[in-house]
């Protein structure tokens, strides 16, 4: 009797060890979701959750296994049981003041939010500095040469040998029927392009205008957040073409942070 009690235990501890495992990942696989498309604060939210599973559990003693099995993508975040929990709690801890930082370094002018612009861009490597004189941030130039690139992290991250030189980015977008409200352009106040970061000496065009750029060189501006006016140039009710040219001779360069459309009444 007392042999079927103990491996009733260990068993229920085994229970609540993965199911206190499978809730600390949730909510922190939920948190870098949300950090990665620039919501900070809902990122905040959902790693003090993750927080509290390990606050929550620490009366656990170890089972027959001390870690959830999980995803290999998730091993770098793995909630440990009982003997690891004060590690894993310094860790999360760590994770949650950096996206309290980020949001913080984020927080754009007082707007209201319309969308975050799609994660992924095409890109193309303008080797030769030809791309102003054959106008690339033109609307239907041909898509040879053109592949996807994440706008989330720097391009020396996504193409193999760490390139450097200038690089286009471009994406089409439209203002969604929802933020017309009555449907009269009126209706939208003064609109902005938010960049989080970008990692080099930019140009913004949109519609084949040059809307706005870099005024000073990337060793100020890598990591700062920056907007401009695209009131004049946008289509209220038709394509946007947006494109993008950023110069890097050195260390990281790119687009790397959420790309944002917002609003002042």
């Amino acid at each position: 009797e007392k042999i079927v009690s103990d491996r009733l235990d260990k068993y229920q501890r085994f229970v609540a060890i993965a199911r206190a495992g499978l809730e600390y990942t949730d909510a922190i696989a939920q948190g870098y979701a949300l950090a990665n498309d620039g919501n900070y604060t809902e990122a905040v939210v959902a790693g003090e959750r993750a927080l509290k599973v390990i606050k929550d559990s620490r009366m656990l003693q170890p089972g027959p296994y001390t870690r959830p099995m999980l995803p290999r993508e998730e091993r770098n975040w793995l909630w440990y049981t009982y003997s690891k929990s004060v590690t894993s709690e310094a860790r999360t801890q760590r994770v949650i003041q950096s996206w309290r930082k980020r949001g913080k370094n984020f927080s754009p002018i007082p707007s209201r939010l319309l969308t975050t612009l799609p994660k992924h861009w095409q890109f193309r490597k303008d080797e030769q500095e030809v791309g102003e004189k054959e106008e690339w941030f033109n609307a239907g130039i041909e898509n040879e040469n053109w592949q996807p690139i994440s706008t989330h992290r720097s391009w020396t991250k996504s193409f193999p040998g760490y390139w450097h030189g200038t690089g286009w980015y471009r994406l089409d977008f439209s203002i969604e029927p929802r933020y017309l409200e009555t449907g009269e352009e009126d209706t939208i106040g003064k609109l902005l392009i938010y960049f989080g970061a970008i990692d080099g000496w930019a140009k913004v065009y949109l519609n084949g205008q040059l809307v706005g750029q870099h005024t000073e060189g990337p060793e100020k501006m890598w990591n700062q957040p920056w907007h401009i006016d695209i009131t004049e140039a946008v289509e209220m009710k038709g394509i946007n073409h947006l494109a993008v040219s950023v110069t890097k001779q050195s260390a990281a360069a790119g687009i790397w942070k959420p790309v944002q459309l917002r609003e002042i009444k």
